[in-house]
C-alpha cells in the first residue's frame, strides 16, 4: 500500500510536467489601427484694426468685469473688444505697458479674435502715436 501511495503521488507530480509545451512564437495579429488625433482646437484667425482709443475700461474680477477697450477704427466706426487676459500691450517704443496706461484719443494697432459668439478679444495692443 505504501509503494501504491508513493507511486500514485509521484505519477500527480509528473502529470503537469507530462502537458507542458515548450513556449511558442507569439500568433500574429493583424496591427492595431493607428490612433486618429482629435483634431486640435484650431484657434481663430486673428485680424488688425487701426484708430484711436475711445474709452478703456479695465476689469474687476471680483465683479466679474472683464477689461474692455472701445476705439474708432479710420472709417469712423465704434469698435467694443474684450482684452485677453494674457494680451500683450506696447507703448510706440515697443516695451510692455499695462493696459491702465492707455487712455482715450491715443492711437492704437489692434490684433484680435474674433470668438464663436462674434465678440472680439485683442490679443495685442501696440500704441502707434
Amino acid at each position: 500500500m505504501k509503494k501504491f501511495l508513493l507511486i500514485l503521488i509521484v505519477g500527480l507530480f509528473m502529470v503537469p510536467f507530462c502537458f507542458a509545451q515548450e513556449p511558442s512564437a507569439p500568433a500574429k495579429t493583424a496591427p492595431a489601427p493607428a490612433a486618429v488625433p482629435a483634431p486640435a482646437a484650431v484657434p481663430a484667425p486673428t485680424m488688425v484694426i487701426s484708430g484711436k482709443i475711445n474709452s478703456v475700461t479695465l476689469g474687476d474680477v471680483a465683479k466679474g468685469i472683464r477689461p474692455e477697450i472701445v476705439l474708432i477704427d479710420d472709417s469712423g466706426k465704434e469698435v467694443k473688444m474684450k482684452v485677453s487676459s494674457n494680451a500683450v500691450i506696447n507703448d510706440k517704443d515697443g516695451n510692455k505697458v499695462s493696459l491702465d496706461k492707455l487712455s482715450s484719443g491715443q492711437s492704437v494697432s489692434v490684433t484680435y479674435r474674433t470668438t464663436k459668439s462674434g465678440s472680439k478679444v485683442a490679443v495685442l495692443v501696440k500704441l502707434t502715436a
